[in-house]
């Protein structure tokens, strides 16, 4: 069992997924075996398995707060925020510990915020800062609790560098300070925060773009266009998101492609 929670942390999935069910042949009453399934599972994104296997640990250990927690999660991937609700309501009641009663306001304040139950979701976020006013997890839960309700906002942008001080490595974090430096007009800034998001992460295609609205505040439209058309090329999935990028990205093209055609004839004009 120990081997298969090593394979899981090192991010072996395959590996784990073997020790977990050599460990459950054995006995099949050990619930950290069917949490730890339940685990894989669902960085798998194999939500039916996942779920399946946290409510076996459920069965055997119903209050557990860290099967709670797993269970929470699952059950949001699987859409069914209410039942999340529920067993997370329960983790917490029996919640004991520091640590545990942390995990499971953090989860809790998550599912609060999807269902917008405003009041809720400060309630927990506010307990969890109390007990661990430092931790990444509560820093990251404030961040994007302010960037949620108050987006771009002084609070957000001081929330976001806290993270930042906590995890230099965020992406996330530097994109959206490069998104409040953008809109004080902070261009240096900016760019050098979405350059690092994108190094970070080059999923974060978005950084791309502001980037490239960075460039264009400091002038330097050409740099910025070929930033945009990285940015195009990357953008190919058929997703709603994407398809606003894509126009933004577009758009922003038409623009710099008219400013620079504007530059070239002024000299024409003089001459």
């Amino acid at each position: 069992l120990m081997r298969a929670h090593f394979y899981r942390q090192a991010g072996l999935l395959q590996s784990a997924e073997s020790g977990y069910r050599r460990a459950l042949r054995l006995e099949p009453s050990l619930a950290n075996a069917w949490l730890g399934l339940a685990q894989v599972n669902l960085a798998s994104q194999r939500f039916t398995a996942a779920r399946r296997a946290v409510e076996k640990a459920l069965k055997l250990q119903p209050n557990e707060p860290g099967i709670c927690v797993m269970a929470g999660q699952v059950y949001l991937a699987m859409g069914e925020r209410g039942r999340a609700l529920t067993v997370l309501e329960r983790g917490l009641a029996h919640a004991v510990s520091g640590p545990d009663r942390l995990q499971v306001l953090l989860a809790l304040h998550q599912v609060h915020s999807l269902l917008n139950h405003h009041a809720s979701a400060s309630a927990c976020l506010a307990e969890a800062s109390r007990l661990a006013p430092g931790n990444p997890g509560v820093l990251e839960a404030r961040a994007y609790f302010l960037e949620r309700h108050q987006p771009r906002s002084t609070p957000g942008m001081k929330a976001w560098l806290r993270l930042l001080e906590a995890r230099p490595r965020h992406a996330e974090a530097h994109l959206r300070i490069a998104e409040n430096y953008l809109q004080r007009r902070q261009y240096h800034e900016a760019l050098q925060f979405a350059e690092r998001s994108y190094l970070l992460d080059q999923n974060l295609t978005i950084a791309l773009y502001r980037r490239s609205q960075a460039l264009v505040g400091l002038e330097r439209l050409e740099e910025a266009r070929n930033t945009l058309l990285e940015c195009l090329k990357r953008v190919t999935r058929p997703e709603t998101e994407d398809e606003s990028l894509f126009g933004r990205c577009l758009g922003l093209v038409r623009q710099i492609e008219e400013r620079l055609r504007r530059k070239a004839v002024k000299p024409q004009e003089k001459s």
